[in-house]
């Protein structure tokens, strides 16, 4: 925790306020939010306080109210344009300017809520606005000593940084932040988020998040020995998860995301020391405790952090038991799991939100714990030393992100096979719109426009992308730190232009390494046949030209993806499938094993999958793999010709065979040869060619691994490749 000495509260204050005014050169970009947050932090109510508002007021006119929450201003008709003047509130210069600070009554909106016609507005809106937005008489009063201090008063207004404030408040959009997002929401957005799109698009946040703690370790360490080391610092990321708007009004979801580093610490420490907390939360065993932390809030729930979005302004919990701020509906067990972990894991005390604005939106919020006598200051602090250095670091590595995110997007399709421009396009702009909802910055798509700049993407030629607004964040909340689109249209060109020549380059070493593998591997092939018809043996001799065509259909998808669609890909039912792969392909491959190394391999089969759908598959890849593999299995047995030989459904749609023998080495030999497999330093079982016959169908790599049996009396090598995919029937 941050260690205090004294202070004076009202001197932070004005210094804070006016250091908040000064960062700022020109007088348009002085920022109203910073000058909130200030005012905020002096009063700082506690979690059994009700949350606060602020209101400019230019004569009888409010201008400006921090009080944004999307759900109440819609449900109630709580704006600007219909509050009224309080009784009591701040006059800030002579030229009419007033500023207000209201509570915001939590047990009063607790009651609308339970009424039934709690949605409609009612008549008398000032009625309304005293009900559930009070002034505040004492805070106001308070705030007005702070203000008359001579010098403060000096600084303030008669060097002009009062009407530079003012001027930036009227600058303001007219209507609060996301109201537009919220009318056009549903056109922009057809279907949910896939979370493991998620996962993959903010991977790189949590590296980003890790130097950044890093960098304010010692200042934010915290020790308790019934909770995970995981800090005192927690960050929540707001993007568009839902095709239909959270909780009948949100335009965005949100989620916890912790840095590598906390997650790590945080599964460890789930599986190994808190089984209580596993017990409490029902984690079960092999649970990734982190996809329940992080799950984003369903569309029936909301939390405190909705305020801190909607106002762009830092906030402080309320109490866990208040209906009002944090909710979600009971039979939503994901939202419930995550608030049980919650409750285990994070430090005690008051929490305490600040929102990160980037690209000008308020996209992210950190939050921390703070108790005791120097709660005060260690928020205050929190804010003006720590805030300051973890978001500029989070505003320039999260561009970063966003334009390497844009740039694998483009460069993924290297390894598909090829399209008609029309699909690659169709394809690609539907991801770049998902990366959209996530990331704060102007949206990216191919797309003709005057402004377009043109790229390559291997055979794709002279695509013309542009960078519009996102439409899922909409105008920046704050000019400050708002990216303009030409300037990231020129960073994601020069990136995609820089790294496809790269990609392009390790692709042809690549084409070539496969080459040269398959044309190591034709002459053996060749010289099979020659003795065949030497003996003449011509029926041998056709079925191994049938498996040298296969051969060279493989070889040639391996090396240029686009050859892809040549391959002759068939469908049967799971049970024809069965059949068909054991009466068929391994019958064959038994015989041709057994013609090559004289020995009939002993086949026991067990298969695994019951689920009824459809089986794709091509011949070629069959035929080629299955030999490969089961030669592998009979030559190093140890008893050879004695296989075990089963089928396993991974994912829902991937087929696997999954192939066991005993191995002639012993354990740690054989776990030598595997390393050295897999890291692609040997080729001991011919491995190099299945595994690029797998990239020939875009199947899962191969893998393998060994077992001790008997209390290690025997090895045991298990080898799995991917097969076939299964599609469920319609």
């Amino acid at each position: 925790m941050i260690k205090i000495g004294s202070y004076d509260k009202n001197s932070l204050v004005r210094s804070g306020i006016i250091g908040s005014i000064l960062k700022f050169s020109k007088p348009r970009e002085v920022l109203i939010y910073p000058f909130l947050d200030y005012l905020y932090l002096y009063f700082q109510p506690s979690k059994k306080d009700d949350p606060l508002v602020f209101m400019f007021w230019e004569g009888d006119r409010c201008i400006f109210s921090s009080f944004n929450d999307l759900y109440y201003t819609k449900k109630y008709g709580l704006i600007k344009e219909n509050f009224t003047p309080p009784p009591h509130r701040m006059l800030l210069s002579d030229s009419g300017f007033y500023l207000s600070i209201h509570k915001v009554n939590s047990q009063k909106l607790k009651q609308f809520e339970k009424k039934k016609n709690a949605k409609s507005n009612r008549d008398n809106l000032a009625e309304l606005q005293n009900e559930l937005l009070p002034v505040d008489k004492e805070k106001t009063e308070s705030l007005e000593i702070l203000f008359e201090d001579s010098q403060f008063k000096l600084f303030f207004i008669e060097r002009g940084t009062l009407n530079s404030l003012l001027s930036a408040i009227q600058s303001e959009i007219k209507d609060p932040y996301m109201s537009k997002l919220v009318d056009d929401y549903e056109k922009q957005i057809d279907e949910d988020l896939d979370i493991k799109f998620v996962n993959k698009c903010t991977d790189g946040l949590r590296v980003i998040l890790d130097e950044c703690w890093q960098d304010i370790q010692d200042f934010l360490s915290i020790n308790s020995e019934d909770k995970p080391e995981l800090g005192n610092i927690f960050c929540v990321i707001r993007m568009a998860c839902y095709k239909n708007l959270r909780y009948t009004i949100f335009p965005y979801t949100a989620k916890i995301l912790l840095s590598k580093n906390q997650a790590n610490i945080l599964q460890d420490w789930m599986e190994h020391k808190c089984n209580k907390c596993r017990k409490n939360c029902k984690v079960k065993n092999g649970a990734n405790i982190v996809d329940v932390l992080e799950a984003p809030l369903s569309k029936n729930a909301r939390a405190i952090a909705d305020l801190v979005f909607c106002s762009g302004i830092v906030e402080f919990g309320r109490e866990p038991s208040d209906k009002v701020w944090d909710t979600y509906k009971e039979n939503f067990e994901m939202d419930k799991s995550r608030q049980q972990v919650e409750r285990c894991i994070y430090p005690s005390g008051y929490i305490y939100y600040v929102p990160i604005h980037v690209g000008g939106h308020p996209w992210l919020a950190l939050f921390t714990f703070s108790s005791g006598q120097d709660r005060w200051l260690y928020n205050y602090t929190f804010y003006r030393d720590i805030i300051s250095v973890v978001a500029t670091k989070l505003r320039l590595k999260a561009l970063d992100q966003y334009i390497l995110q844009i740039g694998n997007i483009f460069i993924e399709k290297l390894n598909e096979p090829s399209k008609l421009v029309s699909e690659f396009i169709e394809e690609t702009n539907k991801k770049l719109k998902w990366l959209a909802r996530i990331y704060p910055f102007p949206l990216i798509r191919i797309e003709e426009n005057k402004k377009a700049k043109k790229i390559d993407v291997l055979y794709y030629r002279n695509l013309p992308i542009i960078a519009k607004e996102n439409p899922f964040f909409g105008k920046p909340q704050v000019n400050y730190g708002a990216f303009k689109e030409e300037v990231l249209l020129e960073k994601v060109v020069d990136y995609i232009n820089k790294e496809v020549s790269h990609v392009l380059e390790i692709h042809n070493l690549s084409v070539s390494r496969h080459s040269a593998i398959f044309s190591h591997a034709m002459p053996t092939y060749i010289n099979k046949i020659k003795g065949d018809v030497i003996n003449k043996r011509y029926e041998k001799v056709l079925e191994k030209l049938d498996f040298l065509s296969n051969f060279c259909n493989l070889a040639m998808a391996a090396i240029d993806s686009r050859r892809r669609n040549r391959l002759n890909f068939s469908s049967k039912k799971l049970e024809e499938f069965k059949f068909f792969l054991q009466e068929t392909i391994i019958e064959k491959t038994i015989e041709r094993v057994a013609d090559y190394i004289e020995v009939k391999p002993k086949i026991t089969f067990f298969w695994n999958i019951e689920k009824c759908g459809n089986v794709i598959y091509t011949e070629e890849y069959l035929f080629s793999v299955i030999y490969e593999v089961i030669l592998n299995a009979v030559k190093y047995s140890i008893e050879k010709g004695n296989i075990e030989i089963s089928l396993s459904l991974k994912n829902n749609d991937k087929v696997f065979l999954i192939v066991s023998n005993y191995s002639r080495f012993d354990y740690e030999k054989t776990k030598r040869i595997i390393k050295a497999i897999l890291e692609g330093t040997d080729d001991y079982l011919g491995t190099e060619f299945l595994k690029l016959c797998a990239r020939a169908c875009n199947y899962d790599q191969p893998k393998w691994r060994c077992e001790k049996i008997n209390n290690g009396k025997y090895t045991k090598i298990i080898t799995e490749i991917q097969i076939a995919k299964m599609e469920e029937i319609k």
